[in-house]
């Protein structure tokens, strides 16, 4: 950083208040300079013109200070398929008063205004597994053997396995099925560059070629369904059992490396400081099948807080699909909600 750049940035980081301020203690300093210029020194007055000067100074020292002390409310914007919201980047903040439409939870340390309206379902509780089996409609899976297999390899599996997630979702569940021809907008344009490159080395792929590798990329044989609800998350990472030797300084990038590479979910917006991290995604999926209907398109935006609290890690996630809120009425109480999310004190 030059050091222009940095003197802007220093300069940008006061508030706004204490600029103003400033300003009128050198206008009220060149105005006492004067008036010693017109004063004898033998005058009673003379003496008290310096003494004047170094209060005004001390005012803005003080002010200065009192203002480092204060917590910034920083702002960021977000925005994935022309839907923007802003969150606060406060670490963390006193209760909101709204108690009435608040869900508090104390034991784990925040809060956030939950979803009004009709259709809107009552805050669910789940560990991982739970999560996963609903998510994933694999209501088989043996709980013990499903966290050792999470647990196993991974740096932040123990994290994820004694994870809390809250759920609030708005009508009911929709069934989304995947077979041999379902695939994503950014699948189909790596097979397109694959396609390209066998040209160009005079080794083309044939459709059959291209159909195998858009099953194998989108385990079709793995997976059929997915359950698809508009719903604000929560989900809270004790820091007591991810703050070990591996996970230094307890850091949100080895969390948010974690889900880059399990959602593999194309980045539309990320922004990144010391204590958070957001970013949205956007996934458009081809001809998928709902009620007995094939779609051609079915889009779905995420918007993703991670904050580190004093105690926990906490990951704030929504998801939400405009082909089905054309009024776009479930997108702004999702959004009230993101945007409400506050670490207690």
């Amino acid at each position: 950083m030059s050091k222009k750049e940095s003197r802007a940035s220093i300069i940008g980081s006061i508030s706004n208040w204490i600029k103003l301020m400033a300003l009128i203690v050198l206008v009220g300093e060149v105005i006492i300079l004067f008036a010693m210029t017109k004063t004898s020194p033998e005058s009673s007055l003379y003496i008290i013109y310096p003494i004047m000067m170094f209060v005004l100074l001390l005012v803005v020292i003080i002010a200065v200070i009192y203002d480092r002390t204060q917590v910034r409310n920083t702002q960021v914007a977000l925005e994935v398929n022309q839907q923007q919201l802003r969150v606060s980047t406060n670490v963390e903040t006193e209760s909101l008063t709204d108690a009435n439409s608040m869900f508090t939870n104390s034991l784990l340390g925040y809060e956030f205004e939950l979803p009004s309206g009709n259709g809107w379902q009552e805050p669910r509780q789940m560990n991982y597994h739970q999560y996963f089996s609903e998510i994933m409609m694999q209501d088989g899976l043996d709980e013990d053997e499903f966290n050792k297999a999470v647990t196993t390899g991974s740096l932040l599996g123990p994290s994820f396995a004694k994870a809390d997630v809250l759920s609030v979702m708005q009508g009911e569940t929709m069934i989304v099925e995947l077979d041999k021809d379902t695939s994503t907008e950014d699948v189909e344009q790596r097979l397109q560059i694959a396609v390209k490159q066998g040209e160009l080395i005079g080794e083309p792929l044939t459709d059959e070629d291209v159909q195998e590798m858009r099953e194998t990329i989108n385990q079709a044989d793995t997976f059929s369904q997915i359950r698809f609800n508009s719903k604000v998350e929560v989900w809270t990472f004790p820091r007591k059992d991810t703050d070990n030797d591996l996970i230094q300084d307890y850091k949100l990038t080895a969390f948010f490396q974690h889900f880059m590479v399990s959602g593999q979910e194309p980045i539309k917006t990320l922004v990144a400081e010391e204590d958070y991290i957001l970013w949205t995604t956007s996934n458009m999926l081809t001809n998928v099948i709902i009620k007995g209907k094939r779609y051609e398109r079915f889009s779905i935006s995420r918007w993703y807080r991670l904050q580190r609290g004093k105690n926990s890690i906490f990951l704030v996630s929504m998801q939400w699909s405009p082909e089905f809120d054309p009024t776009l009425s479930t997108w702004e109480r999702l959004k009230s909600s993101f945007e409400s999310f506050k670490i207690k004190k």
